[in-house]
Formats: C-alpha cells, structure tokens, sequence
C-alpha cells in the first residue's frame, strides 16, 4: 500500500484517476470541489470533503499525498503551486500497464497513464500528464504542466516547453519539430512538421497556425 491520497477536481475525468491511483496503491481519502457546491456528496462512492479555498486555507499539508485531475493546464498549475507553498505532496503515478525506460527521468507530480510509452533518454518536467496510448520518443524533452492527449506521438529530439497542450492523435515528426513553445495549443489530428511558436493554435496535417491566444 502506497498510502492515503486526495484528489483535487471532482468531474468526468476524476474517475479516472480514482482507477489509477487505487491500481498503483493508494488508498483515496477523498475529494476536493473548486467551490462547496458538491461539500458532503459522493462521487462513485467517494466523499467530496471541501473545496479548494477550504484546502488552501489549511497552514500545513505536510506529509498528505495528492493527485490533481484538471485537464486544463492553468488549473492545475495553479493547484500544483498552492499545494507545494503548503507542503503537501504531489507523487508522480505511472500506471502498471504503462512502458517508461528507466533511462527518462521524470520530474514530480508527472502522471503516465495505461499503455502509455516513454523512451529512453527523455525528460518529463513536474505535473505534466501523458494520456493512454500515448508516446514520447527518445532524446526529447517535455515541460513543466503540459498535457499529451491520448494517442499523442511526439517525436524525437523535440523540445516542448511548459503549458503545451497535444489534442487527440496529434503527432509531431522526428528531427523536423525541434521545438514547441511555451502554452501552445495543438489540435486533434493534426501533424507538426516544423517548430512551434509560444502561444500558437496549430491545425489541421500537415499543421498551421489557426491563431495565437
């Protein structure tokens, strides 16, 4: 047994972590809802127990273990960042029937879901999610905060900085993508075949900026 851990965000996706912390050990404690609309429900059978603001109001979270299940890359940096200013940890969970090299290092907090691979001489930076299915080829390094959708491939010797967001099945090209800028927006489907620019929204095979944030 892994220990108690608490989940921070109750939605569709919540579950899913519900399933892979339990299959890596971890007992859950319970839920925590931005706002106290949900305070005292269940969800699948687990105890929503406060809110954000009820969590961050907390002076010492020492020795607590969590898992943020937000998508969105703003929210969960920002409950990364309140939940280490408290001292509480954020352990970095690999799902059993994911493949990840003990030649990559990964940074915490870093979740890596089933099927997922991760190759050889890679780099994954703190509370970034690589979904099912996906896969990071080798010699490539990944930021702080980002999220590989499922089915994502990114290519190798690719640098992706912090906040990217990789759509469904959206895949980059080996040696072509040497780089994807801070907070870009890549959609599903689509092929990069040149780098990135921060902030870009990329479409379509082969990829082109649709507009900047």
């Amino acid at each position: 047994m892994m220990g108690d851990i608490y989940i921070l965000g109750v939605g569709h996706n919540t579950i899913v972590y519900i399933d892979l912390v339990e299959m890596c050990g971890y007992n859950v404690k319970g839920l925590y809802h931005y706002n106290n609309d949900m305070m005292g429900k269940l969800y699948w059978g687990y105890p929503i127990i406060g809110s954000f603001e009820t969590l961050y109001s907390k002076k010492n979270l020492q020795g607590l273990n969590f898992a943020l299940s937000q998508g969105d890359n703003d929210i969960r940096e920002k409950c990364f960042n309140e939940i280490k200013r408290l001292g509480g940890n954020i352990p970095t969970i690999i799902h059993p029937k994911a493949i990840v090299s003990k030649f990559s290092k990964l940074e915490e907090g870093v979740i890596v879901h089933a099927n997922a691979v991760i190759d050889p001489d890679t780099k994954i930076g703190c509370n970034s999610v690589i979904s099912f299915n996906a896969g990071v080829c080798h010699s490539s390094t990944i930021g702080n905060h980002c999220f590989l959708s499922p089915g994502t491939l990114l290519g190798a010797y690719t640098i992706v900085e912090d906040k990217v967001f990789m759509g469904i099945c959206s895949k980059s090209i080996s040696g072509k993508v040497d780089k994807i800028g801070y907070n870009a927006y890549i959609g599903a489907d689509a092929l990069l075949t040149k780098s990135v620019d921060p902030n870009s929204i990329m479409i379509g095979s082969p990829a082109h900026v649709y507009k900047s944030k």
